[in-house]
């Protein structure tokens, strides 16, 4: 059995890797071989890939066949080893031992929506009461998981309590024993990215870091309150990024799982992949994408990125004067999302199938 921890998976982005990793669960088979890049013991024979609420698959959330795999993810079973699906791995010995998805969370009501979403899957589980902020709370997260995905939380105290937390599910997933961790990581947690270099000196564990940027998500939360109550003039810092769908980072930690699970994902090990973009925007174009897509007039009018303090958290806040600040720079961009899975999701994309979210009332 196959063990993923994904912690915190109750935000947008640790949400879109469990959808992601149970499409990968629903169509794997699990044997006991030796994983190469992994630490041994893993290995994953890929039928078809299933698809979790419309996200892989035939886009209405059903299985697209059992080796016929319509979806538009690039399997690791035929990027890696160039056999058929339907081909057994020689060097595997394959068994019907489901992929287990642990979804670690901090309250009981996240783990209920959760479940919810994904009523219909049996290889999910849930790690409760989770504070990544109190390592003590993060004893059993880890526990027999042979990959980790971390997710990089925003914590309402700000950017130096966002790196403290992520260090302390770095650590305890290395004190659990865990192969190898993703860890989606903003750029500017360089430290975290050392001490990922750190532990693979010390117990030879393999990683992986994604770095994301400006979620899609982002948008809908700064600006569906202020469309639905009729404001069209956007006052909102002058900011340029390279928009992050959070399931393409899904994708691409499922991809990666998979290579490690088939003992190929040592090629992951030491990498950067910044999964940002394709494209980089203004907030202005952004805006003007959205007005489009609702037919409003939406306009943004520019204020500097300090006049958010006294009104909004104090991680958002920095997160706006970080951008700012930084310009066209601020969020690397990347094809390698296009690489790895065979799509990249542009913001016209997502927008059309998001774009009734902007008139919600929160």
């Amino acid at each position: 059995m196959v063990c993923v921890a994904v912690v915190p998976a109750s935000s947008t982005t640790g949400g879109a890797c469990v959808a992601q990793l149970i499409a990968l669960a629903g169509s794997c088979s699990v044997g006991g071989g030796a994983g190469a890049g992994g630490g041994g013991g893993i290995g994953i024979g890929i039928g078809g890939i299933c698809g979790s609420r419309g996200v892989l698959g035939d886009g209405n959330g059903s299985c697209c066949g059992e080796v016929s795999c319509k979806s538009d993810f690039i399997s690791a079973c035929d990027e890696v080893t160039g056999r058929k699906k339907s081909d057994p791995d020689p060097d595997v010995p394959v068994d019907s031992s489901p992929v287990m998805i642990r979804a670690c969370v901090r309250t009981e009501d996240a783990a209920e929506k959760i479940a919810l979403r994904h009523a219909e899957c049996h290889q999910l589980t849930f790690v409760k009461g989770i504070n990544a902020l109190q390592p003590s709370t993060l004893g059993s997260t880890f526990e027999n998981a042979q990959v980790a995905v971390i997710v990089t939380p925003m914590t309402k105290e700000g950017f130096s309590k966002d790196k403290e937390a992520t260090k302390n599910m770095i650590q305890a997933a290395a004190a659990a024993g865990v192969k190898h961790r993703l860890s989606l990581l903003a750029d500017r947690f360089i430290d975290s990215e050392a001490l990922l270099d750190q532990l693979h000196l010390k117990y030879g564990l393999t990683w992986t870091s994604l770095r994301g940027g400006y979620f899609n998500s982002n948008f809908i939360h700064a600006l569906a309150p202020r469309i639905c109550a009729g404001e069209y003039n956007i006052a909102f810092p002058n900011i340029t990024v390279a928009p992050c769908d959070p399931t393409d980072i899904g994708r691409v930690a499922a991809h990666i799982t998979a290579d490690y699970a088939l003992g190929h994902g040592t090629r992951h090990h030491g990498k950067f992949y910044d999964i940002s973009g394709p494209e980089l925007l203004s907030f202005g174009q952004i805006l003007s994408k959205i007005g489009n897509a609702l037919g409003l007039p939406l306009s943004h009018e520019q204020i500097p990125a300090i006049s958010l303090q006294q009104h909004v958290p104090v991680y958002l806040a920095q997160l706006m004067e970080y951008l700012e600040s930084e310009g066209k720079k601020a969020v690397p961009h990347s094809d390698i999302v296009a690489i790895l899975t065979g799509q990249h999701t542009t913001f016209d994309i997502w927008l059309e199938t998001n774009k009734a979210l902007f008139l919600k009332k929160s």
